[in-house]
C-alpha cells in the first residue's frame, strides 16, 4: 500500500526535528547509545499510539509537524548551548581524520 505524497512530507518534516535532537545528543554525550535509545523510545510510542497500519493512512498534518520540528530544534539548541564550542570542534576534527 502506498502512502499519499503529503504524509510522506509531513513525516520528513518530523523527522527533520528529531535528527537535531539526536544529533545534539550525540554531540552532548559522545555515545551512540542515548541517540538510539532516544530513538527506539520514539518509535515505539508513536507505534502504540497510533497501531502500525494506521500511522500511513492518517491525514496530513503539516502544521502540526512544523511546529514540531521547531520545538524539536530548540531542544536540540538547548541541549547543546553548554557544549565547549572547542572540545566539539576537536571532536569533529578527529573524526574527520578517523575517515
Amino acid at each position: 500500500r502506498v502512502q499519499p505524497l503529503a504524509n510522506t512530507l509531513a513525516q520528513m518534516i518530523q523527522a527533520t526535528g528529531l535528527g537535531a535532537i539526536l544529533t545534539a545528543l550525540y554531540l552532548r554525550t559522545g555515545s551512540l547509545i542515548v541517540p538510539i535509545m532516544v530513538h527506539f523510545i520514539w518509535d515505539y510510542s508513536i507505534t502504540i499510539q497510533e497501531g502500525v497500519n494506521q500511522i500511513a493512512a492518517g491525514k496530513p498534518y503539516f502544521k502540526e509537524s512544523i511546529v514540531i520540528c521547531l520545538v524539536f530544534i530548540l531542544i536540540a539548541v538547548l541541549i547543546t548551548r553548554h557544549i565547549n564550542k572547542l572540545k566539539l570542534i576537536d571532536k569533529i576534527m578527529k573524526t574527520n581524520e578517523e575517515k
